[in-house]
Order: C-alpha cells, then sequence, then structure tokens
C-alpha cells in the first residue's frame, strides 16, 4: 500500500499543473468582466473539465490521506451525529473503556450470579442526581440512553421537536455533572 504513496502524490502534481493550465486558457479566452456584469458558467466547457479535474484532485488526496494515516480521515463530528456504522464500538475498545473507567471512578457494579447489580452508593447518586432534573428532562434522558430510543422516538414520545428533546438532554447531562461532581467535592472534605 505504501508504495501507492508517490504514485499518487505524482498525480496530484499533474492534476494541479493541468488545472492551472486550464485556468490560463479561461483566463484567455474570457477576460473579466466590468463590474456588475455576470458571466454564464455553463458557457465556459473548460470550466466544466476544471471541475471534473478539481474532484478528480479531492479524491485523491482522500485517498492519500488514509493510505498516509491507516484510517478514514475527518471522522471530527460527535459521536450521535454519525453514522450507525461509525457508532459501532469494537469489543477491544469497550474493554480498554471499562478499565479507565474502573481505575478513575472506581468499580460501579458488582457481579452476583453474572447479573449486573448497582451497588447502593452508586443508586444513592444517580438517584441524588435525577433528583435535581425536571420531568421533561427526566423523560428525554431515560427514553434517549435507558430505551435507547433515537430522537426522533423521543420527540415522538414526548410530543415535541428534536430540537427541544436535546435541549432537555443537554441540560440534563449539565446538570447531572455538575451534581456529581458536588459530590465528590463533599466526598473529599
Amino acid at each position: 500500500m505504501k508504495d501507492l504513496i508517490p504514485e499518487y502524490k505524482a498525480d496530484l502534481i499533474a492534476a494541479r499543473k493541468y488545472v492551472a493550465k486550464l485556468q490560463k486558457i479561461i483566463d484567455l479566452k474570457y477576460p473579466p468582466l466590468k463590474n456588475g456584469q455576470k458571466r454564464k458558467r455553463n458557457g465556459i466547457p473548460e470550466e466544466a473539465i476544471k471541475s471534473k479535474v478539481n474532484s478528480i484532485i479531492d479524491s485523491t488526496q482522500y485517498a492519500l490521506e488514509w493510505i498516509e494515516k491507516g484510517y478514514e480521515p475527518g471522522l471530527r463530528r460527535p459521536i450521535e451525529r454519525r453514522s450507525m456504522e461509525q457508532r459501532e464500538i469494537k469489543i477491544e475498545d469497550v474493554e480498554v473503556m471499562r478499565k479507565w473507567f474502573i481505575q478513575n471512578h472506581g468499580i460501579a457494579y458488582e457481579m452476583v450470579d453474572e447479573s449486573v447489580e448497582i451497588s447502593e452508593w452508586d443508586r444513592m447518586k444517580m438517584e441524588d442526581a435525577m433528583s435535581t432534573l425536571s420531568d421533561q428532562e427526566k423523560k428525554a434522558i431515560l427514553l434517549r440512553y435507558e430505551e435507547n430510543l433515537s430522537w426522533t422516538q423521543v420527540a415522538d414520545k414526548m410530543e415535541i421537536s428534536v430540537r427541544s428533546v436535546r435541549s432537555y438532554a443537554d441540560r440534563a447531562k449539565k446538570k447531572i455533572q455538575e451534581r456529581l461532581d458536588k459530590n465528590l467535592y463533599c466526598m473529599a472534605i
């Protein structure tokens, strides 16, 4: 795979030179217009060719970046805005996250007969944090994260807009985090 990199880079250089050459032809054939005049973009065949070559350049840059990095470039969206395939987490990642969580927050559950039970302390912290939420915020959080419904499904059940559901959930998450941080501060004293 790495042997393709020099070929892709050479193709990019050639394509960029070709686009520059096309731009010179366009500038010679169609000089700049005076202020207020408009030119039809469809009337310039070189412009269409230039557009296609620019598309090829973008695709080649994307492929080159993928080859160099070893993974898909440009995943910069938050997890809830990604497609379903991008939201899937590999088992190894879950194990790493579990170890990190235990290291930073302690064990959140106790295994009894292979069933998950939440410890009494964690249950108290959750009840305390949830008590600060309004009914709408509780409903939005529980439907979204406990019942694993999509934002649209939650909005349909609550009979409000998706944007409102998201704002309720965001506010609820902030309140819960603030409450948990406050409890951790009280524990330290």
